[in-house]
């Protein structure tokens, strides 16, 4: 349906992804993969018109739109956020735990042998 590609999250996943296929499928190591899986799915979306076709999908997408959609909006309103606000708040919180174990578990400077400093801890993590 087109209401769910509307959602930030997904468009932006979409996005994500066709770029990922690109750059993935740019390369010589993986073309005969790709060249393969790219004439099944021609020949699946051939198959996949006739059904298409007829009045049956589109019940199933007003069913959809309709009776799903429309009660996930209505118990996850923040699902039409955009993707910064919904996972920006998440990923904070994990990089400041991420941060707090790095603190806790790697010391602050690389002793040497004689017990001088060698490296800091920025710059053993860049």
């Amino acid at each position: 349906s087109d209401r769910v590609a509307q959602y930030p999250v997904i468009s932006d996943s979409l996005k994500d992804a066709s770029d990922a296929y690109t750059w993935v499928s740019s390369g010589q190591r993986f073309r005969s993969v790709f060249e393969l899986s790219e004439q099944a799915a021609s020949a699946l979306k051939e198959k996949a018109k006739c059904v298409a076709s007829t009045g049956a999908v589109t019940k199933m997408d007003e069913v959809a739109c309709q009776q799903i959609l429309d009660r996930v909006e209505s118990v996850f309103p923040s699902v039409k956020k955009p993707t910064g606000e919904l996972f920006g708040p998440a990923a904070d919180r994990a990089l400041t735990a991420a941060e707090s174990y790095l603190e806790y578990f790697l010391p602050d400077t690389k002793a040497s042998i004689d017990g001088e400093a060698q490296i800091s801890r920025y710059d053993r993590l860049m």
